[in-house]
């Protein structure tokens, strides 16, 4: 998420520095996690030896923190 995007969501707010590391930080986690459970998922998740893409994204949407 770049800084723009972060100062569009507060609006008109000032968001200071130490925001804007923690949502890099919280972004960066996320990202992660969802790229494990891709990797996680296995052999299931490929159809005719093609990724199912639709399936990875409906596991991440539903992905609980």
């Amino acid at each position: 998420m770049t800084l723009q995007e972060i100062q569009d969501l507060a609006g008109h707010r000032d968001v200071p520095p130490w925001v804007v590391k923690l949502v890099g930080d919280a972004v960066a986690k996320e990202r992660e996690a969802c790229a494990e459970l891709c990797e996680n998922y296995g052999d299931e998740g490929i159809v005719d030896g093609k990724i199912n893409a639709d399936h990875h994204a409906y596991l991440i949407r539903r992905r609980q923190a």
